[in-house]
């Protein structure tokens, strides 16, 4: 391993670890609507009993999407760490220097 690339290595895991777990979060933990959610909509508890049978489905699509989405991506940060970072190979710098855009 170069030593150069020792720092990016560690971190870029790092962050992989914490996009996966942000995304473990969103698949499993994370419920359809926040109590803030509510109160930032100021609805009744009729409405409130009205949205979640509407929209409860809908919404849990939605996370586990986004979830998968960014275990995903923690996944191939860490991949691309583990991976190309360690041999220092030029395309790993530039594929990380883009999905960060």
């Amino acid at each position: 391993m170069n030593r150069n690339a020792g720092l990016s290595v560690y971190l870029l895991s790092l962050f992989g670890i914490g996009l996966l777990g942000v995304g473990i979060y969103f698949l499993f933990v994370r419920p359809e609507l926040l109590p803030e959610d509510v109160r930032y909509m100021s609805l009744s508890d009729a409405q409130k009993e009205i949205l979640q049978s509407l929209a409860s489905s809908w919404l849990k699509n939605v996370f586990r999407v986004l979830g998968g989405f960014i275990a995903a991506a923690g996944i191939l940060f860490i991949f691309l760490a583990i991976n190309s970072f360690r041999r220092f190979e030029t395309w790993s710098w530039y594929a990380a220097m883009l999905s960060g855009v």
